[in-house]
């Protein structure tokens, strides 16, 4: 089987390629395996805990997803406070490695990406979609 989507590299960990192939593998489902939570899946793989616990099956509309998030502030405010409460640190992006956590850029709004080898990997749709740049990015202790 070929490497996932991101998966190569000197820096690259089994987990984090296992992840990946699970993305790629996985349908999109809002509320279930979305780019949010796909993204928190790392995390607590990586550091055990379910920083999306809250939120898991109490959506399935990008509507009830909305109704969840706007009373948290947004996206990039509910992501750093969290990351935060586990140790996680702010990184110049540049400095992003794989495994890293980012927020890109998308039609529709600001989305939570994990970093691959050289690009941020989102969950969209039924795979994996690559975006060259995050807004902002953090290290998981």
């Amino acid at each position: 089987m070929a490497a996932p989507l991101g998966a190569s590299g000197p820096a690259f960990d089994a987990g984090l390629a296992d992840h990946l192939a699970i993305g790629n593998e996985t349908a999109f489902e809002l509320g279930r395996c979305d780019c949010s939570l796909w993204v928190a899946d790392w995390v607590r793989k990586r550091v055990g805990v379910d920083l999306a616990a809250d939120f898991r099956g109490k959506y399935r509309t990008r509507t009830e997803y909305l109704r969840l998030l706007i009373p948290m502030g947004n996206l990039v405010r509910l992501t750093a406070r969290r990351l935060e409460t586990i140790g996680s640190e702010i990184i110049p992006e540049a400095e992003a490695q794989p495994g890293d956590i980012g927020i890109v850029p998308s039609t529709d709004g600001p989305v939570l990406a994990i970093r691959g080898d050289g690009e941020w990997l989102c969950k969209t749709d039924d795979r994996l979609l690559a975006a060259p740049h995050a807004t902002i990015a953090w290290r998981l202790p």
